[in-house]
């Protein structure tokens, strides 16, 4: 290995706790080589990918084996570009990329962490409460950079409905009092979860947001709904484009 990855994978096995999952070290693999996320170099990419879990099953046994899904993933992708057209007269446009997909999860995974930072910023605020007038957060103010049709944009819109209709409640204003109120997203995954296992039927995205009463709830409430959907335990279903969406408990 030469030495500049050597030492990049000196930092990872420091690290790699601290990676939610194979996405995350492919994200990491992918900016250290300055690639485009939608143009990835996948033979490239997975030979390093490849050699980071050899060296580190080396170092640890108690190697996840999403890992290694993620590992075989890349493989078969490497070979479906590999592979020559089989019918050269077939319009490029026509042909998907073997990419595609994993694109896509990485382009959400990024999302995700970037939208649950920011969001996470605004739950650390509300340790800073005093006695003043504030506006309520503005819907120009907030700015996720998300790519508009994937799931966390359905969400993230119908959050700033949520915003908006609790702002015009409040008049547009909120009184912030110091407060011994504290909101955990562990204890609000808990209790969102078992809202939705106990509704039995899908539940109306609004209706998780009923029992916020301050700003501070809304976005612990969102934060705990965003990591029940990257956890995979409910889904997002929104019949028609401008329908109500409902949260929808994952099966199996």
């Amino acid at each position: 290995m030469p030495q500049n990855n050597q030492e990049d994978f000196n930092f990872l096995t420091l690290k790699l706790d601290s990676f939610e999952g194979p996405l995350d070290l492919l994200l990491h693999l992918i900016k250290k080589n300055e690639m485009n996320i939608y143009d990835i170099e996948v033979s490239k990419i997975t030979e390093q990918y490849l050699e980071y879990l050899h060296r580190i099953k080396e170092l640890r046994l108690d190697i996840a084996g999403e890992y290694l899904v993620l590992a075989a993933k890349l493989l078969n992708i490497k070979s479906k570009m590999l592979l020559p057209t089989m019918n050269e007269s077939i319009e490029e446009d026509m042909l998907q990329d073997p990419r595609e997909e994993l694109v896509e999860q990485l382009v959400e995974h990024q999302q995700f962490k970037e939208i649950s930072k920011k969001l996470h910023k605004l739950e650390l605020d509300r340790k800073l409460l005093f006695d003043r007038e504030q506006e309520i957060l503005e819907e120009g103010n907030i700015d996720y950079s998300i790519k508009e049709g994937t799931t966390i944009d359905l969400l993230n819109k119908a959050f700033l409905n949520v915003l908006k209709t609790n702002k015009k409640q409040k008049k547009s204003k909120i009184k912030r009092h110091i407060t011994t109120d504290k909101y955990s997203v562990t204890e609000e995954i808990s209790i969102i979860y078992q809202k939705i296992i106990e509704n039995r039927n899908p539940l109306l995205f609004s209706e998780l947001f009923e029992d916020s009463k301050s700003i501070e709830k809304l976005v612990t409430s969102f934060l705990a709904i965003l990591e029940l959907v990257k956890d995979g335990k409910i889904y997002a279903q929104q019949d028609t484009t401008s329908g109500p969406i409902y949260m929808v408990l994952k099966e199996g």
